[in-house]
């Protein structure tokens, strides 16, 4: 306790153990000169509250210093006055355990959580940048690339919240931060719930993301995520929410406009089957950096491959010259599969096939 910097009653120890109280007191004299300097501020249990950030119905944030960990993070206190809805202390807890069973690059990691001075809190990394709603707001629409890894983030995101049996529940441009290096991080796991195979209503969210089957009164699933993902997605491409499901012409590339509609389908069933083609599902399928279609369906005898060709993206294999442009783009970004793509070179022909648009290199895949 001394060594976590937690002061021991010392003076009822030297009435009965002198010598032992000695010893301990030198011990904490040490412990205290080896505390980190915390910056001045008001005290919730272990942390000390460095600035207000933002608050909401149910909470207040705050950036917040850590001394055990030497490091800023982000604290979330839930309100304890009259100024808007209530959230018990438990269902902060449980906010954040559900939080915490996530473990991904773009989750929101947290730190731990407590009850303190009569307040539920959470506190997790601070995340040095901006919600993806203020840079909307701030810039206006999105596009190309950061466009395209705000959707792939996203998806990896989600994907690895229902894996965990989890949905989010909320998902939102403001419940979505962007670093300072255009990362995308999902945070805010207030309205998540079990997949637990049972009927489950979404009581709370954000009306313009609540997908039409919980309008209906039907049981959520994780197919609300994956249409309140197509809500954000189109918010971000073009700044304003999709009118009763459809899609802007305006949004590029047509894969992405292609992934909008199919995430916003009125039936669940059709959305969830899609299960983002952003992210990865294939292991030797990987995506260009301008292009969000997974390509491991996109074999040149695939329907997927005739549908494209109608609108203009044609799929074939790879020529020389085009396996060299995927070969030194893998090695950049996908070292680890460097030599299985070499592999697919080597095969006769070469396992390699390409997708183009207007002489573009969409998107590419590798079978062995």
């Amino acid at each position: 306790r001394i060594a976590d910097g937690v002061a021991p009653d010392l003076d009822a120890l030297e009435a009965s153990d002198p010598t032992l109280a000695r010893g301990l007191r030198r011990l904490a004299a040490m412990a205290q000169a080896l505390q980190p300097e915390a910056p001045a501020g008001a005290r919730w249990g272990p942390l000390r509250q460095l600035e207000p950030i933002g608050a909401g119905s149910f909470g207040e944030v705050f950036r917040a210093f850590d001394p055990a960990l030497d490091r800023v993070v982000a604290l979330k206190l839930r309100r304890n006055d009259a100024g808007g809805p209530m959230v018990s202390g438990r269902d902060f807890i449980a906010e954040a355990r559900r939080l915490a069973r996530v473990r991904h690059p773009h989750v929101l990691a947290v730190h731990g959580t407590g009850y303190h001075d009569d307040r539920a809190g959470i506190w997790t990394d601070w995340i040095d940048g901006e919600t993806l709603s203020a840079r909307i707001e701030r810039d206006g629409a999105m596009a190309g690339e950061p466009l395209l890894r705000l959707a792939r983030d996203l998806a990896g995101a989600l994907r690895a919240v229902h894996e965990a049996g989890l949905v989010h529940g909320d998902v939102k441009a403001s419940n979505t931060m962007l670093d300072r290096d255009g990362n995308a991080l999902l945070m805010d796991f207030g309205a998540g719930f079990e997949r637990n195979g049972e009927a489950t209503r979404l009581t709370t969210g954000t009306p313009r993301y609540l997908a039409p089957e919980v309008a209906r009164g039907e049981p959520a699933t994780t197919a609300v995520d994956l249409y309140a993902l197509g809500v954000l997605l189109h918010r971000a491409a073009t700044g304003d929410s999709p009118e009763a499901g459809r899609v802007s012409a305006t949004i590029a590339p047509r894969a992405l406009r292609a992934l909008v509609a199919t995430l916003l389908d009125d039936d669940p069933a059709r959305r969830s089957s899609s299960t983002v083609a952003a992210s990865h599902r294939s292991e030797w399928s990987h995506s260009m950096p301008d292009m969000i279609v997974n390509l491991y369906d996109l074999a040149p005898v695939s329907p997927q491959a005739q549908a494209l060709r109608d609108s203009g993206v044609v799929c074939r294999r790879a020529e020389s010259y085009e396996r060299s442009v995927v070969l030194a783009f893998v090695e950049r970004l996908f070292p680890d599969w460097a030599d299985e793509l070499r592999a697919g070179f080597a095969a006769v022909p070469p396992n390699v096939y390409i997708a183009t648009e207007a002489g573009t290199i969409l998107g590419f895949a590798c079978y062995n």
